[in-house]
């Protein structure tokens, strides 16, 4: 019986694919060879360039630890524990042991240096994203590096609003935004003093220091708070227009201490005086008489 020959083509397509393949590994290889001498020159920025050129061509156990390695050096901690994960996803059960314990080393350390962050957003149903990208729609925790952020939120017949904020790691923040009405509008140039002041209008909280509020035209109670120190002043806002609003808040610990160190100078003051009038004043006082009279005790009479 004689064998079918194989069409020319199919081998042709499969010699070019092996081929491609071939040439995509060489390349991969020549990036995470310049990759992981970057960084150990201590370049993790060009490290992470070369490293994800090699990860997109042919993704590897080894790319994946040493982009963690160069996402942790950089403060990219999500970045670098994807990397890890991947890394331990790529080498399983049967991989090398040591390493695979110290990328899961690696990942406690930078889960723990992560800063969680509440969201309450009005309305709820909005569209948010975050430093640029999409966040999914309903929700309301993300765990974010360590810095600045910026977040957007949009939702149909309301203003579009963004609010930048900072996260400590291993800290939790609350991020409020509410989006005004698309309808009906004025503008509030916020002036608050100190800088860390935080706002609440209307009873809601709406971020800390100086800002410009879209609100619904008509009259809105707006509080500064400080370090148990608040202020509140109404203000009307009137549609199309911009109006100023300057927040002091005065604090009242300071008035206690000063009150304090008052009330203290004067107590001070006036046992001083008195010590002094009887210093120069002395009291005279008459002798014990030698004859103190009769004294009777269990023992008898004695003078």
């Amino acid at each position: 019986m004689m064998r079918r020959a194989i069409p020319w083509f199919l081998l042709l397509v499969a010699w070019s694919s092996s081929a491609a393949a071939q040439s995509a590994r060489d390349r991969a290889i020549e990036h995470f060879r310049e990759g992981v001498a970057h960084l150990s020159d201590g370049e993790p920025v060009a490290a992470i360039e070369d490293l994800e050129e090699a990860r997109a061509l042919y993704p590897t156990a080894s790319i994946h630890f040493n982009l963690g390695l160069a996402y942790r050096a950089v403060g990219r901690l999500r970045a670098g524990i994807d990397a890890f994960e991947r890394f331990l996803t790529a080498v399983g059960a049967n991989g090398d042991e040591a390493r695979a314990a110290e990328a899961r080393r690696y990942l406690r350390t930078l889960r723990a240096s992560l800063g969680e962050v509440r969201l309450d957003i009005v309305p709820r149903d909005a569209a948010l994203s975050l430093d640029g990208e999409p966040v999914p729609r309903g929700t309301r925790e993300l765990r974010l590096d360590p810095g600045e952020h910026q977040l957007q939120v949009e939702a149909p017949g309301h203003v579009s609003a963004g609010e930048r904020f900072t996260v400590e790691a291993g800290r939790e923040r609350l991020v409020q935004v509410v989006l005004a009405s698309a309808t009906h509008l004025g503008t509030v140039a916020l002036d608050v003093t100190p800088d860390g002041a935080a706002v609440v209008v209307d009873g809601r909280p709406l971020g800390t220091g100086d800002r410009v509020l879209t609100l619904e035209v008509g009259r809105h109670e707006v509080l500064a708070e400080y370090r148990g120190d608040e202020t509140t002043q109404a203000v009307e806002v009137l549609e199309d227009r911009e109006v100023g609003l300057a927040l002091t808040v005065r604090s009242t610990r300071r008035r206690r201490i000063v009150l304090a160190v008052v009330l203290s100078v004067l107590v001070a003051g006036g046992a001083a005086a008195t010590l002094g009038y009887f210093a120069a004043n002395p009291r005279r006082e008459d002798p014990l008489p030698t004859q103190l009279g009769t004294v009777t005790t269990a023992l008898g009479r004695t003078r």
